[in-house]
């Protein structure tokens, strides 16, 4: 199984890349440049990221988490990441996959953006009470 990519693109290198509907960038620690999350351009990702980029259009506070909540592990998503699920793809790792987590890689793409579309609204409700 291929990997996702775990660099940033700069604004350039994603138009390079294509941008598709809607991308979301964040800032470079470094050089305080807004840097495009290389993931998010991994096909099937460009067309089903904007349905749930849309449910963190809530607030400025919701909104600064969008980033943290796509690549932090679940326990709702048996230890996979919502980029991850939505790719059908892991970020590398170390360990191997436990068959749970292969059986949910391998779903067809509207099932796993469902279940990432479940657990983003919940985390919202939980951030925002």
């Amino acid at each position: 199984m291929t990997t996702l990519p775990v660099e940033n693109y700069s604004p350039e290198r994603g138009i390079m890349e294509g941008f598709k509907k809607m991308n979301y960038a964040v800032i470079d620690d470094d050089t305080k440049q807004a840097v495009y999350p290389a993931w998010q351009f991994v096909e099937p990702v460009p067309d089903m990221i904007l349905e749930v980029m849309k449910l963190f259009l809530v607030n400025e506070a919701v909104h600064a988490k969008m980033h943290g909540f796509f690549v932090t592990q679940e326990d709702s998503l048996n230890e996979l990441s919502p980029a991850e699920v939505l790719a059908g793809r892991t970020f590398p790792k170390q360990e191997p996959l436990h068959a749970s987590q292969l059986r949910i890689l391998s779903l067809p793409p509207e099932e796993r953006l469902r279940r990432v579309l479940e657990v983003a609204k919940d985390y919202i409700a939980e951030i925002t009470q």
